[in-house]
């Protein structure tokens, strides 16, 4: 089931499966149309998705809680949620943790701001119990192509912790690239974790004249997870055809899942969060945006 809302900057889809916001169309304030979030190229073809129900219609923005390919992200984003509002300016949607999870329940708000192309969310956190997980949020762009923009002396780490510059980093095939530059020039899968993010991330789409801006509360998500697949995942559904750029804000050591983030870590070892402490009766709430702008 996908819900709806067109406002005069933009129309928004929320798809009850995994809690996912996507597509999403913003009219700029010169009239033309962007479409930032992607949509995986399989979403209307037949494939057996059993084994990795993530997939099934992936596409544009979700929480993870927990966070982390253990989970596979998270219970919440291979199921279905329950529909708590869905008005012309506002769609709420919970979901209930299986019992003996230290979740008990998430809910979120999804609300178009009215005088302008943005969009405001919003996630609580209900534990069932004390506990210190990876948390984090799971926006995808498409193929762009895009600027990061970020200074060239940012520093990232790899998922062999090595620290480089943003502008300088060590591929997996060697080579050295600028990972502010999407999509790489040759096939590539990487994984790179920014370090030092103040909450927010401009993201310049160089062939349409725009930027995107995802602005988060960083003493929530101290890093920035950059997903970088550019066709080179041949296993189906991918089949080589896949360009999508995850931009992720994350209280998490990469995407090592709970045992890891809750360890020593090298992310832990830099004084950097690697797990949110949520407490029973006390919910957490985070607030963050996705906005628009021609340039």
């Amino acid at each position: 089931m996908t819900l709806t809302i067109g406002w005069d900057y933009g129309l928004l889809a929320v798809d009850r499966f995994g809690g996912r916001v996507g597509p999403v169309l913003f009219v700029l304030p010169d009239g033309r149309q962007v479409a930032p979030l992607a949509v995986a190229p399989w979403f209307s073809e037949k494939v057996d998705l059993s084994l990795t129900p993530l997939f099934h219609r992936l596409r544009g923005e979700w929480p993870c809680v927990p966070f982390g390919k253990d989970v596979s992200h998270g219970y919440s984003a291979s199921q279905e949620w329950d529909v708590l509002e869905a008005s012309d300016s506002c769609i709420r949607l919970s979901i209930t943790y299986p019992a003996g999870h230290p979740i008990k329940r998430l809910e979120r708000m999804i609300r178009p701001l009215p005088d302008r192309p943005a969009i405001d969310l919003k996630l609580i956190i209900d534990a069932r119990e004390d506990c210190r997980l990876p948390v984090g949020l799971h926006p995808i762009l498409g193929a762009g192509p895009w600027f990061i923009d970020l200074p060239p002396e940012t520093s990232v780490a790899t998922p062999d912790s090595i620290i480089a510059p943003i502008a300088s980093v060590p591929a997996s095939n060697g080579a050295f690239i600028d990972a502010r530059l999407f999509p790489p020039d040759i096939p590539a899968e990487e994984l790179l974790q920014v370090l030092e993010t103040k909450g927010r991330v401009g993201l310049v789409n160089r062939s349409e004249s725009y930027r995107l801006d995802l602005t988060w509360n960083d003493a929530h998500f101290p890093s920035l997870l950059l997903w970088i697949s550019h066709r080179a995942l041949t296993m189906p559904p991918w089949n080589g055809r896949t360009t999508m750029l995850g931009v992720e804000p994350v209280c998490s050591a990469f995407d090592h899942g709970t045992a890891v983030a809750q360890a020593d870590n090298p992310i832990k070892e830099r004084g950097i969060a690697t797990t949110l402490t949520l407490r029973a009766r006390e919910p957490f709430r985070t607030q963050y945006r996705l906005s628009a702008e021609a340039l």
